[in-house]
């Protein structure tokens, strides 16, 4: 949870880094518009890949859906 007066992006940072890391790419060229397959690239197990990530480092579960 981001502490008072930090903003939101810090998970959203965190989601970015994984989305670059799996796709290779540099994550200041990744923007909200791109679409993960279509764009970059990631396929279905990349995708399974980075919900791990994304998970493990917030806290958050993702529904499967």
């Amino acid at each position: 949870m981001p502490q008072a007066g930090e903003p939101e992006g810090s998970v959203e940072l965190k989601v970015l880094t994984a989305i670059a890391e799996i796709s290779g790419r540099d994550g200041a060229r990744i923007l909200p518009a791109h679409e993960l397959e279509k764009d970059l690239g990631i396929d279905s197990l990349e995708f399974v890949r980075l919900v791990q990530i994304v998970e493990d480092d917030t806290g958050v579960l993702l529904n499967d859906e």
